[in-house]
């Protein structure tokens, strides 16, 4: 992607700095480059890029740990009322100021979940909540919400995006506009300065309810040339950023003295099938993955981070299941196809979707992929999409051919992964049968997690298996920063900047 001139300028003022200018304010400000600008202050119009900029200024009601588990937040305590899945009871804290000042009630998380849900039909937070039928406030800090179906995942979705509170008192009073003009939440930082596709400028919340953030600014640069953001980490003007592909951040980490993190994550990289044309061939599909050789792509693509799954779960994920291995074998996946009527000398011609920047290396990944296909008698035509194009498609049921698709959902739930992208009822899903939706009722059914897991794999055995997902590689994220921060492990993938800390010195380090 060229560099606008915008862009330029802004670059070239960094690069005029000299390169101890941030350096000696450490203790004050963080200076990031990310890769793309927020769509929105509306938190309901997020996405998962943008999620850890809207972290910043807004809270959620729960709380993820390292190790993905649920953890207490905006709210102490919940359970289920009964064992459908359907009333779920929730206890706030009572010490939870706006930036504006306004204390946190329940009425505004019933406000930001049902009444905003219902203002915003077509968006995510639509999507998600739209099932809550309503939201009883028997105090202050109590809440009961009643879903018109079983909810099981609402514990999982409430650490997700668009899963945040607003106030609905300061909403209401100036209206979405100015809300997104001047937008105010509970989170650790505020919202001081925005300049759209400039730069972000976010202010330390002193009054946090879970202490003072690590740094008392944050700016982000939007700089979404990925080489122009690894020339301003080597020379040393800013921070942080991220969204690199491992060969890069490895190269850049030698030569400007910084710290790459290479964490796996609870995203996903998948195929997504359709069920139209060669692809309702069960025979097909199934050749489809078996012609695929998942660890030499992560090699090739990943220098081996990326790890190969069979199922759409990786380790350390609620969902991963190490017993069970879609092989790699070229000539089985030859004689399906031959079955099918296909070969190399009549191949299957079919579309190919993907993105290209949208997730690292996947039109790397496309093309190789494309490459083993043809090997065994398939000839895909790459097609790239936008993100604007890929709501488009799924909208107009436009896709006619498997869509190359990454899949993150902060808690690893396996009922958001499988679970929403096969349910035949849900926008995300491209194929759609009876089967699915029959067997996906009743795992919706099953009140608890770990039971509920432990069906799913069950579950995700039976639909690879059929071929109506393909899963690639457990994601792992990349970062790039001075050694100098302090950046803990994140499981679900995203930068936690609450968290960041200027890494305290110890006897044995050597001034750098």
């Amino acid at each position: 992607m060229p560099i606008s001139r915008r862009h330029f300028l802004c670059l070239t003022t960094l690069l005029l700095m000299p390169a101890t200018g941030i350096s000696s304010k450490r203790e004050k400000t963080l200076t990031v480059a990310w890769p793309v600008d927020v769509l929105s202050w509306d938190p309901a119009r997020g996405t998962p890029i943008q999620s850890p900029i809207l972290k910043c200024v807004y809270d959620q009601p729960l709380g993820l740990s390292p190790s993905l588990d649920i953890v207490p937040a905006l709210i102490t305590r919940f359970r289920w009322l009964d064992r459908f899945n359907t009333i779920l009871k929730l206890h706030f804290r009572n010490d939870v100021l706006f930036h504006n000042g306004q204390p946190f009630s329940a009425r505004d998380f019933a406000f930001s979940f049902l009444e905003r849900a219902r203002l915003l039909p077509g968006t995510l937070l639509s999507g998600i909540w739209g099932n809550i039928e309503r939201i009883e406030t028997p105090d202050a800090f109590t809440a009961v919400v009643h879903f018109t179906r079983p909810m099981a995942t609402a514990l999982s979705m409430m650490v997700d995006i668009p899963s945040y509170v607003v106030p609905q008192e300061y909403y209401q009073k100036v209206g979405p506009q100015q809300f997104r003009a001047k937008p105010v939440g509970s989170g650790p930082y505020r919202l001081i300065d925005y300049q759209p596709g400039m730069h972000i400028t976010l202010e330390a919340n002193p009054f946090y309810w879970r202490g003072r953030p690590g740094f008392e600014r944050i700016t982000f640069l939007i700089v979404p040339d990925k080489l122009s953001r690894l020339a301003m980490l080597e020379a040393g003007h800013i921070d942080l950023s991220l969204d690199f592909t491992t060969r890069d951040a490895q190269s850049v980490a030698t030569k400007g003295n910084l710290t790459p993190y290479f964490q796996p994550t609870t995203g996903i990289t998948l195929l997504q099938m359709v069920n139209k044309g060669a692809l309702q061939d069960r025979r097909v599909r199934l050749a489809m993955h078996h012609a695929i050789n998942k660890p030499l792509i992560s090699k090739a693509v990943f220098q081996g981070h990326a790890l190969p799954v069979s199922t759409p779960a990786g380790k350390n994920m609620p969902g991963y299941d190490p017993g069970f291995t879609f092989a790699w074998d070229r000539q089985k996946a030859a004689h399906l196809l031959k079955q099918a009527g296909y070969s190399r000398h009549k191949p299957l011609k079919l579309n190919f979707y993907t993105t290209k920047g949208m997730l690292p290396g996947d039109l790397e990944i496309a093309s190789a992929i494309a490459y083993m296909w043809k090997e065994v008698g398939i000839d895909a035509r790459l097609q790239i999409v936008t993100p604007a194009m890929l709501v488009s498609y799924r909208n107009s049921n436009k896709f006619d051919g498997p869509l190359l698709q990454g899949w993150n959902p902060a808690a690893g739930d396996p009922a958001t992964y499988s679970g929403l992208l096969l349910n035949p009822d849900a926008a995300l899903s491209l194929w759609k049968s009876d089967d699915l939706r029959a067997a996906l009722q009743k795992l919706s059914l099953i009140t608890d997690f770990h039971q509920r897991a432990a069906a799913f794999k069950t579950f995700d055995r039976w639909q690879v298996s059929q071929g109506y997902t393909i899963p690639l590689f457990q994601n792992t994220s990349v970062l790039l920063y001075k050694p100098d921060l302090a950046v803990p492990e994140n499981m679900a993938g995203q930068v936690d900047f609450f968290k960041i800390r200027p890494r305290q010195k110890t006897r044995g380090d050597t001034q750098r």
